[in-house]
């Protein structure tokens, strides 16, 4: 049995836990911080609070169905007031960024939905 020294063994796992915590903990990227604060600025609206108990669906969610179930021309106001603000800080990001941040189901889903249910209307 061949024996490794203790500067090998050390080497081999400083590397292995080095390793481990990069593929664990990607580094961080400027896209990876619009992101976040992105999501930090919109958790209540699209993105789901995670330290709040009691929110079981996004503002995004209870909009949409308001705006399915009412009849009145203001029905729709805070979905497309939440929708025109996602837009607007939309503009402000990085066209790199871009990609990543509407690759995210938190602002993609959200998007599809009023297009599709503009564009196919109600399911009967």
């Amino acid at each position: 049995m061949h024996r490794f020294s203790k500067t090998v063994i050390a080497i081999i796992g400083l590397t292995l836990g080095l390793g481990f915590i990069l593929l664990s903990n990607p580094p961080h990227t400027p896209c990876t911080s619009q992101l976040e604060q992105l999501k930090a600025k919109f958790t209540p609206a699209f993105v789901l609070d995670t330290s709040s108990r009691y929110q079981k669906t996004t503002g995004f969610r209870k909009a949409f169905l308001y705006c399915i179930e009412s009849k009145s021309p203001g029905g729709c106001f805070n979905l497309f007031h939440s929708v025109e603000r996602l837009l607007s800080e939309l503009t402000s990001i990085q066209a790199n960024c871009f990609e990543v941040i509407s690759g995210t189901s938190e602002f993609k889903e959200p998007m599809w939905q009023i297009i599709n249910r503009i564009c196919v209307g109600e399911k009967n």
